[in-house]
Formats: C-alpha cells, sequence, structure tokens
C-alpha cells in the first residue's frame, strides 16, 4: 500500500519555495509515494488541514516555511518534517505572534530541514531546546532548463535599449526576484545608473513580479527615468534561466536569504555572481572563489569593475562555481537525503506530543 503524504508549500512561482516544492514532489512521485500538495492558503483553519489529513489517510507532513506552514499545525497529531525557508527565522521572528506560532511548530517538529550552517546556527539562537539530532542540513538542489529566449532582443523590442544599439561590448548585469523589501532591489539602481553614464555598455536588469504592492509602488517611482536600469516584470522560468545565463554577472542585493537558489542556477548556468556579504550567501559563496561577495554599493561597482578587467579572473569564477554546484548541490544527493528522513517519519507511529 502506499503511503499518503502531505506537501504543505507557497505553490506561487514567483517562490523560491515553490522550486522546492516541486522538486520535492517528484522525488516522491519518482518513489511510489503518494503525496498531496496543498498551499497553507487553501486551509482557512488549523482544523480543515486535520480533517483533510483524517480523510485522506495521510501518515506524514512535510511543510516549507515555518511560519506559512507551522500556522496550520498546532493540532497535527502527525508526524511532519519542517523545511526552514529563510525569512520565517530571519523576518517573522520578531512578531511576537508568529514567534509563538514557531516556537510552537518547531517543538513539536520531528525534523527540521535547514539548507545551509548559517541557518542551523539561526535555528538554535532562536531555540537553544531544539536538539541537534532534530536539525538536518540539506543542501538545496539546482535543475535549470534555459529556453530560446533571447534577452538583448526582448530589451530592445520593449525600446529599454536602443534598437540601433551595437551589442557586441554590452554587459548585462541581471537581478531576479520578487519585488518585495526583503529582496531591496533598489539596493544598487543608482550606482548602476552611475556607472552605466560613464560607460553606455553596462545595463541592469531587474526581473521580478510585484509582490508587495506598497513596495512596489516606490520601486517603480525609484527606477523611473534612471538610465541604464531596466526592468522586466516576471519571466518564465526557463526564460528566466535563459536571461541568466545571457548575463554577464547575476547579481543578488538580499537583506536576507536562506539558500539563493537564483544564485545556484547562475553558479550552474555558468553566470559569475556578486551577492551581497549576507548570511545564507556565505553559504554559498566563497570571495573571490566561487563568487564574490560585497558589504556596500560601493563595495560592489569596485569588485564588478575589477571582474570586467579580467578574463582571467571571471574564467575562475565560472569554473569554481559550476564545480561547486555540481559536486554539493546535486539533485540525486538532495533526493536520497529526504527520502531517508520521510521513510523514518512514515515508519514512526508514535504520536506527536
Amino acid at each position: 500500500m502506499l503511503s499518503s503524504l502531505m506537501l504543505l508549500s507557497s505553490l506561487g512561482r514567483e517562490s523560491g519555495n515553490s522550486s522546492t516544492a516541486n522538486r520535492i514532489h517528484q522525488y516522491l512521485l519518482n518513489n511510489n509515494f503518494a503525496c498531496h500538495v496543498r498551499d497553507p492558503k487553501s486551509f482557512p483553519t488549523s482544523a480543515e488541514l486535520c480533517r483533510y489529513i483524517k480523510i485522506h489517510k495521510i501518515t506524514c507532513l512535510l511543510g516549507i516555511h515555518l511560519y506559512k506552514a507551522g500556522v496550520l499545525l498546532k493540532d497535527c497529531n502527525i508526524p511532519y518534517i519542517i523545511i526552514i525557508g529563510g525569512t520565517d527565522v530571519n523576518k517573522y521572528h520578531t512578531d511576537i505572534k508568529a514567534l509563538d506560532v514557531m516556537t510552537h511548530a518547531a517543538d513539536k517538529a520531528r525534523y527540521m530541514v535547514v539548507f545551509g550552517e548559517s541557518l542551523r546556527k539561526r535555528i538554535h539562537y532562536l531555540w537553544p531546546n531544539i536538539g541537534s539530532e532534530t536539525i538536518v542540513q540539506i543542501k538545496q538542489a539546482v535543475i535549470t532548463r534555459p529556453s530560446t529566449f533571447i534577452l538583448t532582443s526582448y530589451l530592445k523590442s520593449k525600446q529599454l535599449i536602443d534598437e540601433t544599439r551595437d551589442l557586441q561590448d554590452v554587459k548585462l548585469f541581471v537581478w531576479v526576484g520578487g519585488i518585495r523589501t526583503v529582496k531591496d532591489p533598489l539596493y544598487l539602481v543608482q550606482v548602476m545608473s552611475h556607472w552605466h553614464k560613464e560607460d553606455e555598455n553596462i545595463y541592469f536588469i531587474l526581473i521580478g513580479p510585484k509582490l508587495e504592492e506598497e513596495y512596489y509602488v516606490e520601486f517603480l517611482s525609484s527606477i523611473k527615468g534612471l538610465e541604464g536600469v531596466c526592468y522586466i516584470p516576471g519571466l518564465p522560468s526557463d526564460d528566466t534561466h535563459a536571461a541568466i545565463k545571457q548575463a554577464f554577472v547575476y547579481v543578488n542585493s538580499s537583506k536576507s536569504e536562506g539558500m539563493s537558489l537564483a544564485i545556484l542556477e547562475a553558479m550552474q548556468l555558468g553566470t559569475p555572481v556578486i551577492g551581497r556579504n549576507i548570511p545564507g550567501n556565505t553559504d554559498i559563496i566563497q570571495h573571490n572563489i566561487t563568487g564574490l561577495l560585497y558589504d556596500t554599493p560601493q563595495d560592489f561597482v569596485r569588485e564588478a569593475k575589477l571582474l570586467t578587467g579580467s578574463s582571467h579572473k571571471y574564467q575562475l569564477l565560472k569554473e569554481a562555481a559550476l564545480k561547486h554546484v555540481t559536486e554539493v548541490h546535486s539533485a540525486e544527493k538532495e533526493e536520497d537525503l529526504y527520502l531517508n528522513l520521510i521513510r523514518t517519519c512514515v515508519e514512526d507511529k508514535l504520536p506527536v506530543t
């Protein structure tokens, strides 16, 4: 008889959690598990979730994001695994009610999965009573499928770049993410526009959908009229992969990250990464080896200019990053580790206390 599992995660296409959920779902299907994939928004109350679990005889649940999934788990009486998203422990903990929800969910979890060492340390800081055997590190896998999309053609068609412009020497710095405060897409726009005025071959391309209404209005107002700064309001994932692959550099400017899937995608696609020096990014970017880190907008420009002037360094970063993701972030490793955890939970018949 097939074990019936539930995967509880935000499923919007702009969500990194959704990509993680899709990979895990496929692993489960490949190994003959029946899996119910649901967005937390589909359950108005924890009682509704419990009713669904009972009707469908679900034996184990995987929730992605300690708050968004955890808010529904207060009455859950089956074993569950929580995958830490990043914003849950880096942002939501500042709200007392959210912290109470997460504390209760963490206390009852069979396992908590973290993507990197910085998140493990964060868990220990917030909940020092959580046993180390409960926290399991599983590096995110990365799978890219770039389409035939041509970024420069798109930019010309939308009149974001002059149609008559010779593109031979153009260098595109690409940023990808939902337009929201924590991703801080405005952090570099002024310095990048200034650099474009110095060198008209430099362009800063921001790609991502609106996620926070008020911030989105500020974002559009702030980039309006900025020379060299172009905004694309989201692309399908395969076109996004193509855009990253065609970039000169992939840029991260987030205030907080769990583990940036877009950084891993850029590494796999052969595009050097320059990331903000924050926990999460430092788990995957080794400065001057697998990528570059910066602390301020001025640091970013300095590092980027050095990279534009050294094809040797550029090539070394590409090769080291690709080697890193191939060895550490493989789908095969991720699949084996999740399946081991899930099988342990399915075999665990003890009620959750």
